[in-house]
């Protein structure tokens, strides 16, 4: 059960750039807890500035590992489909930024590159919950 208070005051620490409407990030708290008791870890493609990863993490049992998959060179292949609102290039984010948010912590681990083709890391993450 996600405490509201506990969760406010974490939105509001990490909300400055979130991206994320406050809905949606509870939303994804109560998933990940409803997770949290079954085998496996947490995978996360595309991470951006790394605030939805920071909600993942939080969240998440102690015994759960993070994967965080980006290449932070942002989307690619997008064509023509939205009128150029989201193109080559949009999400383009900061490795060292969102390395910095989890610094000191090993069950977070992340992994700079393309997912479908990073098959090494996908074949050694056994059981996972996927979020992208």
């Amino acid at each position: 059960m996600i405490n509201s208070l506990e969760f406010e005051n974490f939105f509001n620490n990490i909300s400055k750039e979130l991206g994320q409407k406050k809905e949606e990030a509870y939303n994804l708290c109560k998933y990940v807890q409803q997770v949290n008791d079954i085998k496996g870890d947490i995978v996360e493609i595309g991470v951006f500035k790394g605030k939805s990863a920071q909600i993942l993490n939080y969240y998440k049992s102690v015994e759960k590992k993070l994967y965080l998959f980006d290449t932070f060179e942002g989307l690619i292949d997008c064509g023509n489909i939205d009128g150029n609102i989201i193109h080559n290039g949009s999400f383009q984010s900061n490795y060292n930024i969102v390395k910095k948010l989890f610094n000191s912590n090993d069950k977070v681990e992340i992994i700079i590159g393309y997912f479908p083709k990073m098959l090494p890391w996908n074949l050694r993450i056994k059981n996972f919950l996927l979020y992208i």
